[in-house]
């Protein structure tokens, strides 16, 4: 079942978790903060979907709530005031990842397939096209399954995860082809798997699952993209490791 809930500050959507099991121990979250305000706990929904739910992504007028299902070849669109179905969008294989662009116009939808691809979704109501693939990105390499859209609004980051550690590509937002590839330093285990930025955008950081090197967060300098640092989390690696991520902006800084 898909469960949402809501944390509210003003009119401002703050949290959302997707429980893939009836104990609630999988999870994904998009977390967000908007003002310092005394937050209201909104009731919890749920609508059972009969899926195994792999990620989420919201429009940024908050009515729609795109949702990507393992095993599956297709994104759900779904109502946020009932979690009910507004639409079945067809894709071109298997999802995992989605993530909107920053005018909410499209959503960038990784496909696990081999050579490994995305498909591009249209988003914006008042367009002919809405809610259908309107573009793909074809790799060579294989299992396209992270996307990193910089808070530019001009780039798209899209990862592949064979030949291990797999490949960054740089996908300008307005074509539906890569420009330049970056390969990272890893283990011989290590998949890439999500992106996120610096909210000036100067930085993107990869996080790389199931390392078996010391480097499974690397840092990227999106103004040559070139690599300038890797992080070693200090986490187990040998079932799992990082995966996806969100950047915020703290009193004590930023956060990843």
């Amino acid at each position: 079942a898909l469960s949402l809930s809501t944390l509210s500050v003003g009119t401002h959507l703050l949290q959302m978790t997707v429980s893939n099991d009836a104990d609630g121990l999988c999870q994904n979250s998009i977390n967000y903060s908007v003002e310092e305000a005394e937050p209201i706990i909104d009731p919890i929904i749920s609508a059972d979907h009969d899926a195994i739910f792999a990620n989420i992504d919201i429009s940024q007028d908050g009515s729609t709530v795109y949702v990507t299902r393992v095993f599956h070849s297709d994104v759900l669109a779904l109502s946020t005031t009932d979690l009910s179905l507004i639409s079945i969008i067809s894709v071109s294989g298997d999802t995992s990842e989605i993530k909107l662009s920053v005018d909410g116009t499209r959503a960038w939808v990784p496909i696990n397939s081999s050579p490994g691809k995305m498909d591009i979704i249209d988003t914006d109501p008042q367009s002919a096209s809405y809610h259908s693939v309107i573009g793909t990105v074809q790799y060579s390499g294989n299992g396209g399954t992270g996307v990193g859209i910089h808070p530019g609004g001009t780039e798209v980051y899209g990862l592949t995860q064979r030949p291990a550690p797999g490949a960054i590509h740089l996908i300008p937002a307005s074509s539906s082809s890569y420009s330049q590839t970056l390969t990272p330093v890893s283990g011989v285990n290590a998949l890439l798997y999500d992106g996120a930025f610096s909210s000036d955008g100067s930085k993107a950081y990869f996080s790389i699952w199931q390392s078996d090197h010391a480097s499974n967060l690397v840092i990227v300098s999106t103004a040559t993209l070139s690599i300038t640092g890797y992080l070693d989390l200090q986490i187990p690696h040998t079932v799992g490791g990082p995966g996806s991520m969100v950047s915020v902006e703290h009193s004590n800084g930023e956060q990843l």
